[in-house]
This record gives C-alpha cells, structure tokens and sequence, in this order.
C-alpha cells in the first residue's frame, strides 16, 4: 500500500469512528475524528503530490498548500474553518463548549466532504 493510501484509509476510518460516535451522542468525541478525518485526507493529497505535509492540525493551513498545487480545493474552505478548532476544543476543558448533535452532524458532512473530494482526486490520478 501507497503511503498517500495509507493516509487515505486511515481517514476513512476515523470517519466511521466519528458516525459511530454521533450514533452514540458523544458529540466531543465525534467532532474530533471528523477533524481528524478531514486533517488526514488533506495530508494523503499532499504525500500523493510528493509533498511532506506540515506538522499542524489546522486544515485551513493545510487546504491553502493543497489549494496552491490545485485551485479547486478552494470548495473546501468552509469545511476546513469549521473542523480545524475541533482537534483541540472538543478534547481540553479550556476550549470545551456544549456541542449539540446537529452541531457534530455538520461537522461530520464537512468531513465526509473533504474525503470525498480527496479520494475521487486520488481514484482519477495515475500515482
């Protein structure tokens, strides 16, 4: 397996973590593996276009690298800004704040989104 694969596949599985613990109401817990899956997903672009992804868990400085490479990425701006606070502030008491389920079931969609996107990008190319 591919490196970029990799990345890619763990992706889809912090996604399913993140379903699976919408399902269950843990919003915190279900907003971090969607960043996580959106973080992931950017990062397998960049290890596909040969590129070292910068250590960061802010999407939105990941989507303007990816951005740079190709412009369409620009789609997923609105994705990035919401997941990107989530890696931290759905896991420490200094940035904890109610989150309701709606609130982590869009969360979920942008990241089902950036996936998406990534993985047709990938499916399309011949790395």
């Amino acid at each position: 397996m591919k490196q970029y694969e990799l990345w890619l596949k763990i992706a889809a599985r912090d996604l399913e973590a993140s379903n699976v613990l919408l399902n269950a109401s843990l919003t915190h817990q279900s907003a971090y593996f969607a960043q996580q899956a959106g973080e992931k997903a950017l990062k397998g672009y960049l290890v596909a276009q040969k590129r070292m992804p910068q250590k960061t868990h802010n999407l939105k400085v990941l989507l303007i690298v990816c951005t740079e490479l190709l412009p369409s990425f620009a789609k997923l701006k609105e994705a990035a800004h919401f997941l990107s606070p989530h890696s931290t502030n759905s896991r420490y008491p200094e940035n904890y704040e109610e989150l309701y389920f709606y609130e982590a079931a869009v969360l979920l969609k942008h990241a089902q989104k950036i996936l998406k996107f990534v993985a047709k990008l990938v499916q399309e190319a011949s790395w």
